[in-house]
């Protein structure tokens, strides 16, 4: 097969191993779709994201390799801009390709140091090149199975050959050596005449929509056109030879016979002038014809062919309306007994005695790919229109549903036949009939998610203001919606090996931390779904994960009672194991951070509220007496407050450390609803969002209800008790009652104290937001909208006074309305990016070089690099689409094991493997370019070592 070859929308690669555009995310689809991104400066200026990757020769990653390895612990970004500048080709917009590479340099350095190192920069190549291309794919190809129906008719032969008409929901079944044929009503199922005419076997049909009429062929020399309703006959062709297979465009009915043989009549003189004798054949050059009978015929109307196959396995293109030769494609070896056409992906295919299928580009004469998997000779091809799928099926009764994006086998199954003799499909059912002694029926699993946001639940939905989508995590998948649309934009699936049970991102909105029903916690890039980084494994359900920005922690909680935290600071594969000593006696539901003072919230099913500092690693206090499971808490950030909620339907307000009431419930509310009957019942809250703008308290219930609180009363009462440091620690940690509570104040002196009651808590507003239970809220203050997530099935997006705005559904909402100002951003990329152009043109490619090697070390040149992603970048050509997958951490490494071999020096902490007890020693807590200073969890031995090699290097 050549390998040069290239179709409409499939992947193609050109001669200096650049990527395509198909490898790369959704920013260029996210311009296009968006109404607001009209302006011809803001399209500039975002550009092609990735355009820099697109115009990089492989055959220069050896020098390039050279300049980084010139910098051990990294390039800066003006560096990076410099030396990519100088080994890539000149364009004319060079703010747009500066723009590309400095959201490059930020999409790469994933732990975010600033500095891009050469593991990271090769990595990246690795990555976007091995990719799966079905990853992300909005639409996900399902599973037929054999339908209820069942054919009731007696047949007197076996079925031949079956014609189905869409408009119709008719099909037309043809018996072996019988002249009549039946008509079933697919719309009903039931069978509804036989039709009576032919002299001779009935052997094809085809269905003129101009016409309102079904012609059908048979081997009496004749072609009977039949009312479409009553099947009354409106006019007979004699035909000069045997109609083996017919077609109609443009006003032409045609025919197919022996020897080659192709006539065609003008519909019009048919009908109009009732001139049925007056038909033409099609020419037969010397070097272009048919020798053999021909069995199929196809139509291509965008491109205006007429394609034909035979019994000698020869394909031929004909010019339509002229008739004359257009373009002759390699002989297949066996006949062809079937074709079909796939405008979506440009692609032409054929089926017959071989054993596979096979797909050719009507511009070049050889096939491109073949669909192999069967083991015995094909009875037929079928695309099915307005979906990606292509069915093919053999003589044993073997059928296979291929993704024609991929080329990928989704599905495998046999018909319970002797013989299959043919098969048909219908749309926009999708369904596959086929004939053997009976006609057999196979219906398609529809997704079930097109008014909603997917078939399951969404567990969460995040603003994401980088990409300006919106994020929502399913158990199966992560989807992301373009946030100026509400459509659909790329969905990952197969990311855990477990159900997804919770999802984060980073601070930078570029990755996302991913826990799930096994225990499993990954780092994955949002821009293309690639696993990053895996951490310690939890013994049970990952229940929560929060990412703590200052630090780059993840903290992850479980059904194993355990909250860990993991460090995320470092490029590993491995993410390393900080802290693992918070423990609970009951699944941990939640947790959440107090970062000014660095304190950690824990909630449990046991009822228990663990405060535990993170400068300290000790638990600073347990906070009980809630009335059932905790399932959720909130730090009201900056006040020394925090809210929970519990089946029971309370809200709880504690007071937190270095409040001088700390540790201590202010007031305890109970959210209610109205029941049937009039009264009210309590209804449990498990979703909490909090606005620091608003003083805002949002909640969502188990009833559906979004409300908002108003919290300024109760938080300037606590502000006046202060929040100086107790002396003497209180002994107890037990949720009082009103007389402790009170004397609890007047031993501090405070009698604003028994002051505070649920009277503080304002309900602002409340609206129905879901039927259903609300699992979850998100508060994207910037755009001043707030994200429910409901047992319902449905994620809505709402302003703060109640209207909604937009609902993320699969089919698309009409009435979006969802306001995403993209200009400021893009405009402050552009500045940025020419400020850095600037930069560049202030210093020369030697100058940069220089500097970066004051001394004149010498590097040695190789090219390894160069080689070794050109063996990647071939086995990506060469393989077909089901091998292209996405490496393991250990392939991984093991490739850049292979880059880093040559004479080129690198660190020896850069190739070792390290242990997580090693690295724990040598862990610089917090460290920065200018300064080192403590982290959480750093002991006196680290700083110690911390200082000898900061020592060692002055």
């Amino acid at each position: 097969m050549d390998e040069d070859l290239s179709i409409s929308r499939i992947h193609k690669e050109d001669s200096t191993g650049s990527l395509s555009d198909d490898d790369l995310f959704f920013e260029e689809d996210a311009e296009k779709e968006s109404p607001t991104e009209t302006s011809t400066d803001a399209k500039s200026a975002l550009g092609d994201k990735m355009i820099s990757m697109n115009l990089l020769d492989y055959r220069k990653l050896s020098n390039i390799k050279r300049d980084f390895m010139l910098r051990e612990e990294g390039l800066l970004k003006s560096e990076f801009i410099s030396i990519m500048l100088h080994h890539i080709p000149e364009i004319k917009d060079k703010v747009s390709l500066v723009n590309s590479l400095n959201d490059l340099f930020a999409e790469i350095d994933v732990n975010d140091d600033k500095h891009l190192e050469w593991d990271e920069f090769s990595n990246y190549i690795i990555e976007i090149g091995l990719v799966k291309k079905d990853h992300g794919f909005v639409d996900i190809i399902k599973n037929y199975k054999q339908a209820e129906w069942r054919d009731s008719v007696k047949h007197d032969n076996d079925i031949e050959y079956i014609h189905y008409i869409p408009p119709l929901k008719q099909l037309l079944v043809m018996e072996r050596d019988n002249k009549k044929f039946k008509v079933y009503n697919m719309k009903t199922g039931k069978f509804e005449r036989e039709v009576r005419g032919h002299q001779g076997a009935v052997i094809g049909a085809h269905y003129l929509s101009e016409y309102s009429t079904v012609a059908t062929s048979s081997n009496d020399l004749s072609i009977m056109l039949w009312d479409e309703t009553s099947y009354s006959l409106n006019h007979k062709i004699d035909s000069p030879i045997i109609p083996i297979t017919l077609a109609n465009y443009d006003r032409n009915l045609y025919a197919g016979g022996p020897e080659g043989m192709i006539y065609y009549w003008n519909l019009y003189d048919v009908f109009e002038r009732e001139n049925r004798e007056n038909y033409m054949q099609y020419p037969k050059p010397k070097e272009f014809h048919h020798t053999n009978a021909v069995t199929t015929m196809l139509p291509i109307p965008g491109l205006n062919i007429l394609a034909t196959g035979d019994l000698d396995g020869k394909l031929l293109l004909w010019d339509i309306p002229s008739h004359q030769p257009n373009r002759k494609m390699k002989e297949l070896s066996k006949g062809i007994y079937s074709l079909d056409w796939s405008a979506d992906v440009g692609c032409l295919f054929s089926a017959g005695l071989e054993r596979s299928a096979y797909v050719w580009n009507p511009y070049v004469n050889k096939w491109i790919y073949k669909l192999s998997g069967h083991i015995h000779s094909l009875v037929g091809v079928k695309c099915i229109p307005n979906s990606h799928q292509l069915i093919t099926a053999d003589i044993s009764g073997m059928f296979k549903v291929w993704d024609i994006r991929t080329f990928n086998c989704m599905q495998s199954f046999n018909a319970p036949v002797a013989e299959l003799n043919c098969f048909t499909v219908s749309f926009p059912e999708k369904k596959i009939i086929a004939g053997s002694k009976k006609v057999l029926q196979y219906a398609y699993e529809e997704p079930k998610d097109q008014n909603k946001v997917d078939e399951t639940i969404a567990i969460c939905c995040y603003y994401n203001p980088q990409y300006h989508t919106f994020i929502t995590a399913h158990s199966g998948c992560v989807k992301v919606w373009n946030a100026a649309t509400g459509r659909l934009s790329r969905v990952f699936r197969d990311l855990t090996p477990g159900d997804i049970t919770a999802l984060i991102m980073d601070d930078k909105y570029r990755k996302m931390y991913i826990g799930d029903s096994q225990g499993h916690v990954y780092t994955f890039k949002i821009k293309n779904g690639a696993r990053i980084k895996e951490f310690k494994q939890h013994t049970g359900e990952v229940t929560n994960l929060l990412f703590w920005p200052e630090y780059k922690y993840l903290i992850s909680t479980s059904w194993d009672c355990r909250v860990r935290v993991h460090d995320d600071s470092k490029s590993d594969d491995l993410g390393i194991l900080r802290f693992d000593k918070i423990k609970h006696n009951d699944i941990v539901n939640s947790v959440d951070l107090k970062q000014k003072s660095r304190l950690i919230g824990s909630c449990s099913d046991d009822g228990s509220i663990l405060l535990t500092n993170l400068r300290t690693l000790r638990q600073e206090s347990e906070l009980t007496g809630h009335d059932a499971e905790i399932k959720n808490l909130k730090f009201l950030n900056p006040h020394n407050c925090l809210v929970a909620c519990d089946l029971s339907g309370n809200l709880y307000f504690w007071a937190i450390s270095p409040s001088n009431v700390k540790n201590t419930l202010l007031v305890k509310t109970q959210n209610t609803v109205e029941n049937e009957m009039g009264g009210t019942d309590s209804s449990p809250i498990q979703a909490l969002a909090w606005s620091q703008n608003l003083q805002t308290l949002f909640t969502g219930d188990d009833s559906g209800n979004l409300r908002q609180w108003k919290l300024d009363s109760l938080l300037n009462k606590l502000a006046s008790l202060g929040s100086k440091h107790e002396k003497a620690k209180s002994g107890s940690n037990e949720c009082p009652d009103s007389t402790t509570f009170y004397m609890t104040a007047i031993a501090l002196g405070v009698d604003k104290m028994s002051k505070i009651n649920s009277s503080d808590i304002a309900l602002k507003t409340e609206w129905k937001a879901h039927d259903e239970s609300i699992l979850s809220l998100s508060l994207v203050e910037d755009i001043s909208i707030i994200i429910t997530c409901s047992f319902d099935c449905r994620v809505h997006i709402w302003n703060y006074s109640g209207t909604r705005l937009g609902t993320l559904i699969v089919g698309g909402d009409p009435s979006w309305d969802v306001k995403i100002d993209t200009i400021p951003k893009i405009e402050t990329a552009r500045k940025e990016a020419i400020s850095l152009l600037e930069e560049s043109q202030n210093q020369t490619y030697e100058e940069v070089i220089s500097q970066m090697n004051p001394t004149g070390k010498e590097i040695s040149d190789s090219d390894e690099s160069s080689e070794e992603f050109q063996t990647m970048t071939d086995s990506k050509k060469k393989g077909s689409p089901s091998n292209i997958s996405l490496p393991s951490i250990k392939k991984r490494s093991e490739a850049l094991r292979r880059l880093d071999s040559s004479s080129m020096r690198q660190s020896p902490m850069k190739s070792a493997k390290v242990s997580s007890k090693n690295v724990n020693k040598s862990f610089s807590v917090g460290q920065k370019p200018e300064t080192v200073r403590a982290k959480p969890f750093q002991t006196k031995r680290d700083l110690s070592q911390s200082g000898r090699r900061v020592l060692s290097k002055k």
